[in-house]
C-alpha cells in the first residue's frame, strides 16, 4: 500500500514515514497542501491513502481534503491534529496527535474494505 503523508512538521513526517515503513507501506511526503496536490497529480493513481495534518500554512488540511475528495474520491483520508474536537464529514478518520501504529493498520483496513 502507498500512503501520502502531509504535515508541515518534518519530525512528524519522519515519525509517520517510520510507522508506514514498519507496516510495509511505501510513503510519499509533502510539507504542505500545494506540494501534496503536486504529488497527487504525478502519482495519484498509485496512492491509496493520505494522512493529512489539519493545521498547515498555505493550504490547511480541510482545503486539501476537499481537493482530494473532489479529484481522488476513492483515496482513504485520515486527518490528524492536535485538536481533540476536530470533525469533518468527508474525512474517513480523524486521529488526535500523538497516535500510535494503529493508525496505519486502520488505514490498511479501510483501503482493503474499499477494494471489496
Amino acid at each position: 500500500m502507498k500512503v501520502l503523508i502531509v504535515d508541515d512538521d518534518e519530525d512528524i513526517r519522519d515519525m509517520l514515514r517510520h510507522m508506514a515503513t514498519r507496516n510495509r507501506m511505501k510513503s510519499y511526503e509533502a510539507a504542505d497542501g500545494a506540494e501534496a496536490i503536486d504529488i497527487l497529480h504525478r502519482k495519484g493513481h498509485k496512492i491509496q491513502a493520505a494522512i493529512i495534518d489539519l493545521d498547515m500554512p498555505k493550504m490547511n488540511g480541510l482545503e486539501l481534503l476537499d481537493h482530494i475528495k473532489a479529484n481522488h474520491p476513492n483515496l482513504v483520508c485520515a486527518l490528524h491534529t492536535a485538536r481533540d474536537q476536530a470533525t469533518h464529514p468527508r474525512a474517513d478518520m480523524i486521529r488526535v496527535k500523538p497516535h500510535g501504529l494503529s493508525l496505519m493498520t486502520d488505514l490498511q483496513n479501510l483501503v482493503a474494505e474499499r477494494q471489496i
